[in-house]
């Protein structure tokens, strides 16, 4: 089975990343924990035995602050919304022949690598896996075919995103599992004890 990990990522800029943090901490403490949270997915994923693409979201950075190792390959999301981007990056890995492609983003502080294995795993006998975060939304989302209907009529950014997409799975007959449950990094009272 040939296996791929999509990684969703914003370009490290000041006032464009973590933007509901920035109103707690300030839009420079913002960015770097941003920063943070890049080189701590890095790390996690690192030397996971699966193809690995970083999908960065204006540009391929020149001299990006993580994943500039060769194991990453890079490229440049493609859509008008978070969903299509998502849309687009699934399509892109089924074309090249992978059939269990997992997606995550750069938010969750306490995604370990066991998680990935869990839901690569999960994949062997679901249509999809999801890994759900506390506010609503999710951290991971894998499956082994493409299935537009899961990017589509989703209100992206707000609570309602997990139970949508698995309203999404239902109406499309598609078998789905959970992982535990963790904590996207989005406010001050979620940052990690560091």
């Amino acid at each position: 089975m040939r296996r791929a990990l999509i990684i969703f990522a914003k370009n490290p800029q000041k006032g464009k990343v973590k933007t509901r943090l920035a109103k707690d901490v300030g839009e420079a403490e913002a960015l770097n924990w941003y920063t943070k949270l890049l080189k701590r997915t890095e790390g996690t994923v690192q030397g996971f035995c699966t193809e690995k693409t970083v999908f960065w979201s204006n540009a391929v950075p020149m001299h990006p602050p993580a994943f500039y190792r060769e194991e990453f390959d890079a490229e440049v999301q493609e859509g008008e919304n978070l969903g299509e981007r998502m849309s687009n990056a699934f399509k892109n890995r089924f074309r090249k022949g992978y059939n269990s492609v997992v997606i995550i983003g750069t938010d969750c502080w306490d995604l370990r690598p066991k998680h990935l294995e869990e839901a690569y795993q999960a994949l062997k006998t679901k249509d999809v896996v999801i890994g759900p975060a506390k506010d609503g939304g999710y951290y991971l989302l894998g499956v082994n075919e493409f299935h537009a209907s899961l990017f589509e009529d989703i209100d992206w950014s707000t609570e309602q995103v997990k139970s949508q997409t698995i309203k999404k799975c239902e109406e499309a007959g598609l078998s789905y599992t959970q992982l535990e449950t963790l904590s996207d990094v989005d406010k001050v009272f979620d940052l990690p004890m560091v």
